[in-house]
């Protein structure tokens, strides 16, 4: 994996501590093979790291300062591969999951609003399916317009709620200083 033709690798050793106890500069264990986490299996793919990897190669000189070697001068050289469009399968879902959640989010903060100037009938979800040009389901629009209606009236009862303390915590500090003012009297 890492020797080829002309060479081999010169950062990652072939054999690499099996025990776990060994120093990396000296292993006194069998030792087994180094093997990389995440082995691409496709031949498209492994083809496109193995010319995104010569590019590299080819301006290693320009990268690598020979004083340094192979060793990282921060945290975030060590954590970031060179290679960006080549990063994991989890990480590149995880970014599309963090994208995707976050415009939901900022979709279902703004259903009151929709809800006072399209209606009942508005729902995200179906402006979603109508953009994406998924057909809705039988029964959809009445099941969503039913929880919008559900969600808007407990918004509008927690909304009173709300007033109802604030305006009671008002008379009471108002009552408190008319208390204050006759005690002075």
């Amino acid at each position: 994996m890492h020797e080829w033709d002309s060479g081999n690798c010169f950062f990652h050793d072939l054999t690499v501590c099996e025990c776990g106890k060994c120093k990396k500069s000296d292993i006194t264990c069998q030792g087994k093979p180094y093997k990389t986490k995440n082995i691409l299996s496709c031949p498209f793919h492994s083809l496109a790291y193995e010319i995104a990897c010569e590019a590299i190669i080819a301006k290693s000189k320009q990268i690598i300062r020979k004083e340094l070697g192979c060793c990282h001068t921060s945290i975030t050289e060590t954590s970031h591969n060179v290679l960006l469009q080549f990063r994991t399968k989890n990480l590149n879902l995880q970014m599309l999951h963090c994208y995707v959640s976050t415009s939901l989010r900022l979709i279902q903060s703004n259903m009151s609003w929709m809800y006072v100037h399209k209606g009942p009938a508005y729902h995200w979800f179906l402006d979603l399916f109508d953009r994406m040009s998924l057909p809705r389901f039988d029964g959809m629009a009445e099941v969503l317009k039913a929880l919008n209606i559900s969600r808007f009236k407990s918004v509008i009862r927690v909304k009173l709620h709300d007033v109802k303390c604030k305006r009671r915590r008002a008379r009471k500090i108002h009552r408190q200083s008319e208390k204050v003012a006759c005690k002075l009297w």
